[in-house]
């Protein structure tokens, strides 16, 4: 009688893995997501925002910080924008990555996205890593005025 409740417990638990192994792996066209060291790293691989890339995200998102114990790392290099709505479910999901004692660290954020992040005093929601927020390359079309703050953005960037 021992020997059937324990072998019934050791197939749910293996059902109850194999279940959180086969979810965790969504088919994504926009997204690639890995895991990496305590982490799992989304990046986004389409260079323009539309809604097929704001489900998977928002899909992506929830499952990791619902499913997961880990940190999120979210590069942004290749979105040529960040829109507003993009924006604010980042503020949400450092805040409540924050909550649980977890880590949002955000890569490739452009300047306008930076500055709209420390004009509302919101860098503290995202680990700083070594490299910055920033993008390395900025494709800027227009210059700022010498004395805007995005001049001054742009003397740290290229620094």
């Amino acid at each position: 009688m021992v020997s059937k409740n324990l072998d019934l417990k050791i197939k749910v638990s293996f059902f109850k893995d194999f279940i959180f192994t086969f979810s965790m792996a969504p088919r994504t066209k926009h997204l690639s997501v890995r895991e990496i060291k305590n982490a799992y790293e989304v990046k986004i691989l389409s260079e323009d925002y539309s809604a097929g890339l704001d489900d998977e995200i928002h899909s992506v998102i929830g499952m990791l910080f619902f499913q997961t114990r880990s940190h999120i790392q979210i590069d942004l290099n290749q979105l040529h924008y960040l829109p507003l709505s993009l924006l604010t479910q980042l503020l949400a999901l450092g805040r409540d990555l924050r909550a649980k004692k977890r880590v949002l660290v955000l890569l490739g954020v452009t300047e306008s996205a930076y500055a709209f992040f420390q004009r509302f005093h919101m860098l503290g929601l995202f680990f700083q890593v070594q490299g910055g927020l920033l993008r390395k390359k900025q494709m800027t079309v227009l210059k700022a005025m010498e004395g805007s703050p995005a001049a001054g953005l742009a003397r740290l960037t290229e620094a």
